[in-house]
């Protein structure tokens, strides 16, 4: 895959990263953070999946402006170029076989990039984790309409959404790990991303996840709280929420007409998780359960298992 021109050539050495694992490895488990958030956020959910990926590269990335990773690797920040640039440090990584873990901003760059690695020059994705999405275009107007509020109104919103995306079991080391990393954000640039991001949302999201369901891929989805206007609401036992519902009924397209739970009952590629007592960071307030929910992917993706073990 060729980078576009806007894109340094070379990432693997310039993008801020952890990676552990066995580093000798062409089968990697990839962990791609959401807006504002940064590799470290996952270090717990590495330690409780060791054992289960000690055969494989697992890298948890910083894309531009998060982390240490300068502005300077991509331009333009977009869901699109951020994507490209996941399968090129994949690529240059020597993975050939890779599960893609995304957290919510990072589910439309893994759904994305699984679209473009689909030649012989890039590493095939076996599946995709996703950890707490959402979609812009489910939400009241006054949320999906950030992109268009002042910058001083975004500033404000964006303190008040982080503060209550904590849950009781939210270490207070983290709470004040994310909202320092926010504030020292490029501004314009993370503003640019945000858009973006909505953009995607509305004019991308339902074509990418409907080609997912085509494709078969498959998907673990992991939701651990509900868009209430400007708020995420932590899930219940026994939810199904509006999200979930739009996913499977998405990656489900050819199932007719029947209802969105039934189509996400009858979706074998498709299994979608309920994460009670957390709010929108369940790998930092529940990294035990998160890391048996992708134990259990892990174990029904037979093929890429046995190609690890070999």
């Amino acid at each position: 895959m060729s980078p576009e021109n806007n894109y340094d050539p070379s990432y693997a050495g310039s993008i801020d990263k952890i990676l552990v694992g066995n580093t000798s490895s062409t089968t990697g488990i990839t962990f791609i953070p959401g807006w504002g958030c940064q590799a470290s956020d996952v270090q717990a959910l590495l330690d409780h999946l060791s054992k289960d990926i000690k055969d494989f590269k697992a890298i948890a990335i910083n894309l531009p402006d998060h982390g240490q990773t300068s502005t300077q690797r991509c331009p333009d920040p977009t869901i699109s170029n951020f994507a490209n640039i996941l399968i090129c440090i994949c690529t240059e990584l020597g993975l050939k076989d890779i599960i893609l873990v995304g957290h919510s901003m990072g589910v439309r760059i893994a759904a994305q990039a699984a679209l473009l690695s689909t030649n012989s020059t890039t590493p095939t994705i076996k599946g995709l984790v996703w950890i707490d999405g959402s979609n812009y275009t489910l939400k009241t107007t006054a949320a999906s309409n950030m992109a268009t509020i002042s910058p001083e109104q975004r500033a404000t919103a964006k303190d008040n959404i982080f503060q209550q995306m904590f849950s009781e079991r939210t270490p207070d080391s983290f709470k004040a790990s994310a909202i320092a990393h926010v504030a020292q954000m490029d501004k314009a640039y993370s503003e640019s991303l945000m858009k973006d991001m909505i953009r995607w949302d509305r004019e991308e999201m339902e074509r990418v996840f409907v080609k997912l369901g085509e494709m078969g891929m498959p998907v673990l989805n992991l939701q651990s709280s509900e868009p209430v206007g400007m708020d995420r609401v932590p899930m219940r036992e026994g939810q199904v929420s509006r999200y979930r519902c739009w996913v499977g009924e998405k990656m489900s397209e050819g199932y007719g007409s029947v209802s969105g739970r039934e189509r996400e009952r009858a979706t074998p590629r498709l299994r979608q998780v309920a994460v009670v007592d957390s709010a929108h960071f369940p790998h930092v307030d529940r990294p035990g359960f998160v890391a048996e929910q992708i134990r259990q992917s892990l174990e029904r993706l037979g093929p890429l298992r046995d190609q690890v073990e070999e």
